[in-house]
């Protein structure tokens, strides 16, 4: 142990003066995911173990979102500690049974969403305007009249949407490119 600082500022002090390996961090202290952050950016080389962690969801994701290396229960013994720290020092990312899964969860959550949202930006521009239009309310007569083209043209168009972003229907649809661009469908309903 080289060190022990009072607070989560004083140990970003310290990881940036003695440049440690593993950074044991209770995170009782709401300020310590932004710690956690700026320790990271700064001592680049440490690894920071988060002691007192709840296992809840949105705690470890949290955690994990931070950068932590480690994490160990608030009901986890001196022993526990210990081993989290070595295993950690030594290049691996140990956790209990129940934080993999919920880390695991999350990873799955996200690769299915990924493929989706990076399809959106396979849409030529004219299949992402009129999906934005399909976002704003527009039926397809509408979407025509407004694009001054073909009725068939605009279905050819929302088939060939559907297909490339793996979905069925047209809400599906709008859900995919909300979720790769949020503030797509103010312009669609201004326009």
């Amino acid at each position: 142990m080289v060190g022990t600082p009072a607070s989560a500022g004083e140990a970003v002090r310290t990881a940036r003066d003695i440049h440690p390996d593993v950074i044991v961090l209770d995170v009782a202290s709401a300020e310590t995911v932004d710690a956690v952050r700026t320790i990271l950016a700064g001592a680049r080389d440490a690894s920071v173990v988060a002691v007192s962690v709840g296992e809840s969801e949105a705690e470890v994701i949290e955690w994990a979102e931070a950068g932590v290396a480690g994490c160990v229960p608030r009901n986890a013994s001196v022993h526990e500690l210990a081993e989290v720290v070595k295993a950690v020092g030594s290049g691996d990312f140990p956790c209990s049974p129940t934080i993999a899964g919920v880390l695991l969860r999350r990873v799955a959550a996200l690769a299915g969403d990924a493929p989706r949202s990076s399809a959106v930006g396979r849409l030529t521009p004219r299949e992402r305007e009129i999906l934005e239009l399909v976002e704003g309310g527009c039926a397809n007569k509408e979407i025509a009249r407004r694009l001054r083209i073909e009725l068939s043209t605009v279905k050819n168009h929302m088939r060939n949407i559907l297909r490339k972003l793996g979905v069925e229907r047209r809400a599906d649809a709008v859900a995919v490119l909300h979720r790769a661009n949020p503030s797509s469908g103010r312009l669609a309903r201004l326009g």
